[in-house]
């Protein structure tokens, strides 16, 4: 499930911490299209009350081992 750009602005980017109701950015300091993908995430899981579910701490704990 993707979570709408509206929603995933409502909570602060985990990635380059971009505050509520602002865009991502990228590495560059260039606004995104879209917001980073643990932000949709955590969007997710505010939305349906599952902070911390098994899908987001899989996907973040396979993204830590990667960087």
């Amino acid at each position: 499930m993707k979570v709408k750009r509206e929603i995933a602005l409502t909570v602060r980017c985990p990635t380059c911490g971009a505050k509520p109701g602002e865009n991502c950015e990228l590495g560059t300091g260039q606004p995104r299209t879209e917001p980073h993908r643990d932000r949709r995430l955590a969007a997710l899981d505010k939305l349906t009350g599952t902070a911390g579910s098994l899908s987001s701490t899989c996907y973040r704990s396979h993204y830590d081992q990667q960087h």
